[in-house]
């Protein structure tokens, strides 16, 4: 098994892809998209109008809205930082402020609806995988029994968290875990196929808990595919 690739999740990546919030339905304006990289756009969906909120000395990654458009959660990297971390920011271009402690290879992030968890993956105690950090401080929670190679992918809800798993030797399947965050078990498991050989980007859960969009390579370029979560769903 392979570790997704975090096109939009990672600090390296140069140019990262603009992402309606994953909770857009539930409490955020759809009209509104965030762009991460050197600092924060903002884009208007509809229109199209973008912009800029500067925020100088920080390197920012994923980024989520924080239950409205004036705040953001943010996987960032100040000049200061060992390593990334959460950040809480403010889109007015007040600043930031740091949410949790600097972890190694912070990656992903997926909102719970309550905004009360970010899921994400890291290195904790040494051990790469999973992990919930509280959105009001404190220490991250290692999520055992899922492995190192598995990534979030959406919240169903605020008790059940979706994760996904590419396999390199068939990485037109993609294995779907559905973990109840409160009892800390796994509730279901299931892979599906798709009809492009190769997965490009990680799937995400659309807001409503009942679909995946993920992308398949094709020769004559890219396909976002919608795949619905219940039975016979594309």
């Amino acid at each position: 098994m392979g570790r997704l690739r975090p096109t939009e999740a990672g600090l390296g990546s140069s140019r990262i892809r603009p992402r309606l919030d994953q909770n857009a339905g539930h409490r955020t304006p759809p009209s509104l998209g965030l762009q991460s990289g050197d600092g924060l756009t903002l884009v208007a969906t509809g229109t199209g109008t973008r912009r800029h909120i500067p925020l100088p000395g920080l390197h920012i990654g994923a980024t989520r809205f924080l239950g409205s458009t004036s705040r953001a959660v943010g996987v960032a990297r100040a000049s200061t930082d060992s390593r990334s971390r959460l950040y809480t920011i403010d889109l007015d271009g007040t600043g930031a402020t740091p949410l949790s402690e600097p972890l190694a290879e912070l990656q992903f992030l997926e909102m719970s609806p309550d905004k009360r968890w970010a899921a994400a993956n890291a290195v904790v105690d040494e051990k790469y995988g999973p992990v919930l950090l509280p959105l009001a401080g404190g220490k991250p929670v290692t999520l055992t029994g899922l492995g190192p190679d598995v990534s979030p992918i959406g919240w169903a809800s605020n008790d059940e968290l979706w994760f996904a798993r590419i396999d390199d030797a068939d990485p037109s399947a993609i294995g779907l875990i559905r973990f109840d965050v409160r009892r800390r078990v796994i509730v279901e498991e299931r892979t599906i196929g798709t009809r492009g050989p190769v997965i490009t980007a990680p799937p995400h859960l659309t807001a409503d808990g009942k679909n995946i969009v993920f992308v398949e390579q094709r020769i004559a370029g890219h396909l976002y595919v919608l795949r619905g979560l219940g039975a016979g769903g594309r």
